[in-house]
Formats: C-alpha cells, structure tokens, sequence
C-alpha cells in the first residue's frame, strides 16, 4: 500500500510540474513570435516611421569577394543624422568625392556617406544625438538612385555586420509540442 500511495504521489507532482513547465513554455513561445524587437542601436535618420531601405546588407563571402558592406537608407539632403548608440567621432573628412564621417563605439566602427558633421575628432555623443548631415553628392551617388545615406558597420575583428541586426534582433521561437 505504501508503494502504491509513493507511486501516485510521484505521479502527481511529476505531472503538475509537466503542466507548470508546458504552461510557461506556452507563454513564453506567444511572447516569442510577436516578431522583433527593438535592440540596443537606434536608425541613424529619422522619418515618420522606420527609415525606408533603398539597398541592404549582402554580406560577402571573402573580405576581398563582392557584396554591399552596409545599409542604404533614403534620405533628403540635409536629413539630420543621429548617433544610433553612444559613442565619438573616429574619423571625418572625404572619400572617393563623397563626405564621410566614421564613428567609434567600443569594438564598433560605424561609417557614414555622405555625410558631414560639425564636431571634432573625440567628440563623445550619445545615443539619438546629431552626429552630422546627409550632404549633397554632385557626382551621383554609386548606391541610390536618389539622396541617400549609406551606412556601414565594422566590428573590431574586420568583419562587417549587418546594421538591421543592431537596430533589430532575431528572436528565437520555442514550437509547443
């Protein structure tokens, strides 16, 4: 009798911990499939809404191999553009015709083009201020077919990463069962 008695109470405490776990798991695979969600970096122009993409990320096989190292974004000229996250001006000054402004935060370098920007090399500015100025480029830019901002990102280890993936993360969805 005492086997008996051990056995379903064994039985029972094992399945309320089974509904208790498959309840959770249910819960949180509803919160998991609600999309994206926002990451620590912001887009560097703002619109009325999430910038409109004219041209993304085509990561490259090889660091010398072809693909699109960065993100194109539409932008007016004179668009304001502001520092995703914090971090301080590495670099400005022109490159193939084109205003550009590097900016460093921790392993991160983030390029912009054309761009322009009134502070100095150093200059610490935080997440969602200006950093510069989408800039007129005469000669046509090589990545939109209208005004643009390009926008690059290099990891310490030289390997170029994806800005969507700054701005939004990928969730992983757990399936029931």
């Amino acid at each position: 009798m005492y086997k008996r008695l051990q056995v379903i109470l064994t039985s029972t405490l094992l399945l309320a911990v089974f509904v208790a776990f498959s309840s959770n798991m249910g819960a949180q695979s509803a919160n998991l499939n609600s999309g994206c969600v926002q990451n620590h970096w912001n887009f560097p122009v703002n619109t009325y809404s999430d910038p409109q993409i004219y041209r993304n990320f085509d990561k490259n096989l090889g660091k010398y191999d072809a693909g699109h190292r960065g993100l194109d974004l539409y932008a007016d000229v004179n668009t304001q553009v502001n520092a995703p996250v914090d971090g301080e001006v590495l670099w400005k000054g022109v490159v193939a015709n084109k205003p550009t402004v590097t900016f460093k935060s921790g392993e991160y370098k983030l390029t912009f083009e054309p761009v322009s920007t009134p502070f100095s090399v150093g200059t610490p500015i935080k997440k969602g201020e200006q950093l510069g100025n989408v800039s007129e480029y005469r000669d046509g830019s090589e990545h939109c077919d209208r005004s643009c901002v390009h926008w690059g990102v290099l990891r310490g280890d030289g390997n170029y990463l994806d800005p969507l993936e700054r701005v939004y993360k990928k969730k992983i969805v757990l399936k029931k069962f």
